[in-house]
């Protein structure tokens, strides 16, 4: 990829499928990290890939449980004992934590190149991390980043206008400020993807399209999914709760044994569904339209 399509195109992933990573790849992505400039060339970084699926399932007790089903779970920390004892207190507070960020974002932005995604956690508890990972007293954690094939890209989100981050001291020749590729605001699309058990939280899915899913034994929870279309999509014993599926249209969806709690389902559509044995319960349905298949009659509500 072109320098600028990376930079532009990398999102914070919280969602993957369930590709694993060749070691050619987490190697790749921990040789660009390292590229990174460090204070006087003393790469005072570390880093764990855990991989192991038992370690992996105890990270529900260090981060969000949505980091656990990435493929690989990279733990940076500093190793800045050299570093430090030449430059002192200086160094602790500020330069293995200059060098650890640079090579953090360094591996985010191979991992775009890579077709992949990860997400920068800085939430997590660093007493059950070195416990998991018998972790030594000289290394500081820094941040938890899981990596893996998004199992969707979040649009862009909006940032600061630059005229509010940034000033000039003296003069700046008079040139046309380079075009961003992605300055365009698209809805997300979610083709061909197999998600089961997947985990969602806190998204906002404004009329994204999803198609060819399968979101087998899903759980949404505090989603926004105005105005989204859906189509050809598997969603067997998944679990929704705090929607708002407003305006939606659902095309071709299975939703056997689906579960639903206080969604918001105004003015939505849903043609070519399989909803066998559904029950509707203490649900506002003013103004429904319910077209039974095979059936010339309709019934009103």
């Amino acid at each position: 990829m072109e320098f600028n399509d990376v930079l532009y195109s990398r999102r914070s992933i919280r969602s993957f499928t369930s590709r694993k990573l060749s070691a050619a790849e987490i190697t790749g992505l921990v040789d660009a990290a390292i590229q990174a400039p460090s204070a006087c060339n003393m790469q005072s970084w570390h880093f764990y890939a855990v991989t192991d699926p038992e370690k992996k399932a105890q990270f529900k007790q260090v981060c969000s449980e949505w980091a656990t089903t990435a493929p690989v779970i990279f733990v940076v920390c500093t190793d800045g004992e050299a570093i430090v004892s030449r430059f002192g207190e200086r160094a602790k507070n500020l330069f293995i934590l200059q060098d650890t960020a640079a090579a953090l974002e360094n591996l985010l932005l191979k991992a775009v190149d890579m077709g992949l995604g990860g997400c920068w956690m800085g939430a997590f508890n660093e007493d059950e991390c070195r416990k998991i990972l018998d972790i030594p007293d000289k290394y500081n954690i820094v941040a938890i980043v899981p990596v893996g094939e998004p199992a969707f890209m979040p649009p862009k989100r909006d940032r600061k206008p630059l005229a509010d981050v940034l000033t000039v001291v003296g003069e700046a020749a008079a040139d046309e400020p380079e075009k961003r590729p992605d300055d365009k605001k698209e809805p997300m699309t979610i083709r061909g993807v197999s998600a089961p058990d997947a985990i969602f939280n806190d998204v906002n899915f404004s009329h994204a399209l999803f198609e060819n899913i399968n979101l087998d034994h899903a759980e949404f929870s505090n989603i926004n999914m105005e105005g989204v279309r859906f189509s050809d999509i598997n969603m067997t014993k998944t679990f929704f709760g705090g929607l708002n599926l407003s305006q939606s249209f659902f095309g071709c969806v299975d939703f056997n044994e689906a579960q639903f709690e206080s969604p918001c389902f105004d003015n939505a559509v849903f043609k070519g569904c399989s909803m066998k044995n559904v029950t509707f319960e203490d649900c506002d349905m003013e103004g429904a339209v319910i077209k039974p298949k095979g059936k010339d009659t309709e019934i009103k509500l």
